[in-house]
């Protein structure tokens, strides 16, 4: 699995600069915002939650001028842990968009996401920034690439007893969206992990990290509302 998500990532890339100049000069930016549905099915089994894993919640993406964009969503996960057999995520996220040019642009996200289960209740925030390429594969689309910069505490100090440790994960972010219909949206993404088991935070010592990969099948609704000639 991890291996086939290095390889999607690598064509993914490639694809999408190799489509973002043809795309460009076909694009129009809408200046309404736009209102959307997002449902997630893929697999997280390698973080510890049983398959498959499903993600749902709305957003919103409000372009301002022709240089900039500010994206906010939420989403709720009833993933079940595997050491716990239940659970459920929250996650919400702001993202500001800076276009250099018609069809490149950089990216920051700031998330907050909580879990909760019957024998602990975690949250922790991340920040992540990245590029996004607007690219033409027959349908108009985005495609994006992000790094997920660790976060949250590890050892207890006199300020923070540090009760739950963060796993402290980073790793690349892919997706690649298409608009297949007016107000449908169809896309894949995935990410590569790098995180750290629980140990005891008052014991200063070495913790066993691991990889792991996740992957996603995405389809987006998009309320009537924002419309071009052109799709986003």
């Amino acid at each position: 699995m991890r291996i086939t998500a290095g390889v999607w990532c690598l064509c993914l890339c490639a694809a999408s600069l190799c489509c973002a100049s043809a795309s460009a000069q076909r694009i129009n930016t809408p200046i309404s915002p736009r209102w959307l549905l997002n449902t997630s099915v893929g697999g997280e089994s390698d973080l510890g939650y049983e398959p498959p894993s499903k993600w749902f919640g709305p957003s919103i993406e409000v372009p301002i001028a022709s240089r900039f964009e500010f994206d906010a969503d939420a989403s709720y996960s009833p993933d079940k842990k595997v050491i716990t057999n239940n659970g459920n995520q929250l996650e919400t996220a702001a993202t500001g968009i800076v276009w250099l040019r018609r069809n490149l642009g950089f990216s920051s996200s700031y998330t907050r996401n909580w879990l909760w289960t019957s024998q602990f209740t975690k949250a922790g925030w991340s920040v992540l920034p990245g590029i996004v390429v607007r690219n033409d594969f027959q349908y108009f689309g985005r495609f994006s690439a992000a790094y997920l910069i660790p976060t949250g505490c590890v050892w207890a100090t006199p300020s923070n007893p540090c009760r739950i440790q963060s796993p402290r994960e980073q790793g690349p972010e892919i997706s690649q969206q298409f608009q297949i219909a007016s107000h449908l949206r169809f896309g894949v993404s995935g990410a590569i992990v790098h995180y750290c088991d629980q140990s005891n935070p008052a014991e200063p010592t070495g913790r066993t990290c691991h990889f792991g990969a996740a992957s996603y099948l995405n389809l987006t609704i998009e309320f009537p509302g924002a419309r071009t000639d052109e799709p986003y």
